[in-house]
């Protein structure tokens, strides 16, 4: 008889029946070896890995996969960010990255959810991102990684890179300076203070 936990390439033998080998999901099985997040983004403005397949095992920050009426934005994605205990320490290096997984998902995730993923690694607009071709839902109700702690301004856009697909938080007081993706697709455009057009106080010319 078959006792404890199936393995890969184990046959589980029944009485009576035939053996089944223990066939693992193009995931692998929730808590197997996992490409880091970190490893993923590298220290630079691009991925060291792109063009390659890897599998991520982290928890869900962002949920913008497709949504009835626009919920949550529609991205064709979802953010993961690794636990605090698998970050690596390194400032340069972002703990987070985008999922993409088209308009029609397999899989529903939501926020708290810790997944694995399979795909290839790129880059879309300067975004490094995994194509997902494999999502597997480990389990929900996870306590939310630290969030990164940002200020404005900054001194240059390639400041935000660090940072890239992780949740982030401010201390100060912001504003949003830009509507049209906001109402759009719930993106904020942030300054840390009002930017008004001139004509917004004085006659034109």
């Amino acid at each position: 008889g078959f006792s404890g936990t199936a393995t890969v390439g184990e046959a589980i033998n029944t009485p009576g029946a035939t053996n089944e080998i223990v066939v693992p999901p193009p995931t692998g099985f929730c808590g197997d070896p996992a490409t880091l997040i970190s490893a993923i983004q590298g220290d630079g403005a691009a991925s060291p890995l792109v063009g390659q397949t890897h599998i991520v095992e982290a928890v869900v920050v962002g949920d913008f996969q497709d949504g009835a009426a626009g919920t949550n934005g529609d991205l064709n994605g979802f953010h993961l960010q690794e636990e605090d205990a698998d970050a690596d320490g390194n400032p340069l290096t972002s703990e987070g990255i985008f999922v993409f997984d088209g308009s029609n998902p397999a899989v529903d995730v939501g926020i708290g959810d810790r997944v694995r993923v399979v795909g290839s690694v790129s880059e879309f607009n300067g975004l490094t991102e995994i194509t997902a071709t494999g999502v597997l839902v480990c389990d929900s109700g996870n306590v939310a990684p630290t969030p990164a702690a940002l200020a404005l301004p900054v001194a240059a856009v390639d400041d935000f890179e660090p940072v890239e697909g992780m949740s982030i938080t401010f201390a100060q007081a912001l504003v949003i300076s830009e509507y049209f993706n906001f109402d759009r697709f719930g993106e904020i455009v942030l300054t840390s203070e009002r930017r008004l057009t001139p004509t917004a106080e004085f006659e034109p010319g």
